[in-house]
């Protein structure tokens, strides 16, 4: 019997939303089919400026050693054969996602949603940007609901 190539997902990861559902999804994925993970996570400046070649200052790039810290501690949580990388990146969410997704040849993205605020369902959420302009297959997971209280 042949093996088949194992397939690389991008599993986005950020802070708008517990990672639970998302890593819970990628973990069960890549155990299901063999697949190797590469948890990104994206931090975003506070004034919002991610030009090329910015220099991240102290404060950014404490917060990136956080982030991959954070992201080492989750990708642990999981078979060494299902992960393949970690990677923390700075930008605008969805651009980030999109050009590494194609830079780092993924066959699949894999990212949450959650509740759009009012100006983003004016200028759309990260995920429905993701969809609208990746080059890849994407899979959008969403918290389960809880279920309703018999009582």
């Amino acid at each position: 019997m042949v093996a088949l190539p194992s397939k690389r997902v991008l599993v986005a990861l950020d802070d708008t939303q517990t990672p639970g559902a998302v890593f819970d999804g990628a973990r069960e994925f890549a155990a299901r089919y063999r697949a190797r993970l590469v948890f990104l996570h994206v931090v975003v400046p506070e004034d919002g400026l991610t030009l090329p070649g910015r220099e991240l200052g102290p404060e950014l790039a404490g917060l990136v050693r956080h982030a991959q810290r954070e992201l080492r501690g989750l990708a642990d949580q999981v078979p060494a054969e299902n992960v393949d990388s970690t990677v923390v990146d700075v930008g605008e969410p969805w651009r980030v996602i999109c050009r590494l997704a194609t830079e780092l040849g993924v066959d699949m993205v894999l990212l949450g949603s959650h509740r759009a605020t009012a100006l983003e369902k004016v200028f759309g959420t990260t995920a429905t940007r993701v969809v609208a302009h990746c080059d890849r297959t994407v899979v959008v997971l969403r918290e389960t609901p809880a279920a309703p209280d018999p009582a």
